[in-house]
């Protein structure tokens, strides 16, 4: 596999990373923007590149399961996210920022739901050389956090620019992510 090819693959696999890290861009105060930036590139930085380890790992065993369900469980999560955004968007008081809001478990629900793909990818993995799946993985792992970093710091421009109404852009953002799942 060429270095081009894993540069595009973790590309395309950081766009759901990145979507969220807008949304979590737009919805973070200025007093915990830093802490959820940090929070925000570890998690989907970690993983994106645990997921595609474990799907080189794992060779073949899930990847019917996994299959068939992932594009429901992303859209289920990201339907769910931005509804939930809505609905504080729709308050008439002026938000607050939900401090507890990236808390470990929610954390673990958006990196799960956005490295089911790169799970798949790493099905594609398993016939390489070990030495080549860490390589690729942990590529695929800086990509995201890089892009999700990137992701954060637009979502934020926003959200300062667009104050309120910045939470109307995250959820039509969520809400159509979960439909694009399933196309």
């Amino acid at each position: 596999m060429s270095t081009i090819a894993v540069l595009i693959t973790a590309l395309a696999l950081a766009m759901d990373a990145m979507s969220l890290s807008i949304y979590q861009g737009i919805a973070s105060t200025e007093n915990q923007k830093k802490q959820n930036f940090i929070k925000i590139i570890l998690t989907f930085g970690i993983f994106q590149f645990a997921m595609a380890l474990v799907g080189s790992l794992s060779g073949s065993l899930f990847v019917h399961y996994i299959s068939l369900y992932s594009k429901y469980i992303s859209f289920a999560i990201f339907l769910f996210l931005g509804l939930m955004m809505l609905k504080e968007a729709l308050k008439k008081e002026e938000m607050e920022y939900d401090e507890k809001y990236l808390d470990i478990k929610t954390l673990i629900i958006m990196g799960v739901a956005t490295s089911l793909d790169a799970l798949l990818v790493g099905l594609t993995y398993s016939i390489l050389p070990f030495h080549k799946v860490l390589v690729y993985t942990v590529e695929i792992g800086i990509i995201t956090a890089i892009i999700s970093g990137l992701g954060f710091v637009v979502g934020n421009k926003f959200g300062d620019i667009l104050g309120q109404k910045s939470h109307f852009l995250g959820a039509a953002l969520l809400i159509f992510i979960s439909i694009n799942t399933l196309i």
